[in-house]
């Protein structure tokens, strides 16, 4: 795959999770006012809590992978032989 579309599901990867995590935190303030007091509303949405925490983890991580390999393309065109042509002089 090429890192261009890695770097683009990466994005999109985050922007989905940012967006979900919001919705999960409104849900729990929203339940919040519904339940009794003494109820905990994080209960009643542990999984969708741990889906945007695999979420995150997961962008974290193919971002950390698309800069190891952007870094290491660099540091080997750094590295590469280059000859140089003699200048040739002015007359």
């Amino acid at each position: 795959m090429d890192i261009k579309k890695i770097k683009r599901i990466s994005d999109l990867m985050y922007y989905a999770t940012i967006i979900f995590a919001i919705i999960v935190i409104g849900k729990n303030y929203y339940d919040r006012w519904k339940l009794p007091e003494g109820v905990c509303p994080v209960n009643n949405n542990y999984g969708m809590i741990i889906f945007s925490i695999v979420l995150l983890i997961v962008s974290f991580v193919t971002t950390t992978f698309i800069d190891r390999k952007n870094k290491t393309s660099i540091i080997s065109d750094k590295n590469e032989v280059k000859i140089d042509k003699p200048e040739q002089e002015e007359k």
